[in-house]
């Protein structure tokens, strides 16, 4: 789960030194995976200790900092720094000395969010940047935290490690913030969730369990 490159772990592993692998600035780590439930009740019970999320519409970005160093990488492990040279310096108020947190990148428009394809565009462009980033504004919506400070978070439950993200987290309002939580088993007060992400342009929403720990390439 620490190294994504499964050649590099094959040699690592024929060395007999699975052991010695530790998390690096810059290595992307395999992220969390979420499946989709038959309803937003059947979820509910599913989670057990229900915390719930806005899914959102946009690109979901694995966070790297070390000191002032930032690097910003996708879900398949792709480097997509240069294309979001503003995350980059949202990212640089992070109060960590190093961390690797997750989020979501939203292309804006009058407080909606624009389709993905007008985010890809940025994602995609390799010359004239500082022109994409003032024809397409992006908001950050951070949401979990896989390492902090030399401690790796995956044995951590979700609830302890939102808390050290709190902590981490200099928000700057509508541009770089925390995602919105909402704790219930109250199937009402989730579906007026539900309809108030939709009702903002996402996706949807996401119901986790509090308690759970952080399974790379697993199901939530």
């Amino acid at each position: 789960f620490l190294e994504p490159n499964y050649g590099k772990v094959a040699e690592i592993a024929k060395a007999g030194k699975l052991d010695k692998v530790r998390v690096e600035f810059g290595i992307p780590l395999i992220p969390l995976l979420a499946i989709k439930a038959p309803s937003l009740e059947q979820a509910l019970i599913d989670a057990e200790n229900p915390v719930i999320e806005v899914k959102f519409d946009g690109f979901r970005a694995q966070i790297h900092k070390k000191g002032n160093n930032v690097m910003i990488y996708s879900r398949r492990q792709e480097n997509v720094t240069k294309a979001f040279p503003d995350v980059v310096d949202l990212c640089k108020n992070i109060k960590c000395k190093t961390c690797i947190i997750e989020g979501e990148i939203l292309a804006m428009e009058k407080g909606k969010p624009m389709p993905f394809q007008k985010l890809s565009q940025r994602i995609r462009r390799k010359h004239d940047i500082e022109r994409m980033v003032k024809e397409i504004p992006v908001q950050v919506k951070l949401f979990d935290l896989m390492y902090l400070n030399g401690k790796l978070l995956f044995s951590s439950s979700l609830r302890e490690r939102r808390k050290l993200l709190e902590n981490s987290i200099k928000e700057v309002k509508g541009r770089f913030e925390l995602s919105k939580m909402l704790i219930t088993k109250n199937l009402k007060k989730a579906e007026k969730f539900y309809k108030d992400a939709l009702n903002a342009g996402q996706e949807g929403v996401m119901v986790k369990n509090l308690d759970a720990t952080y399974q790379p390439e697993r199901h939530v």
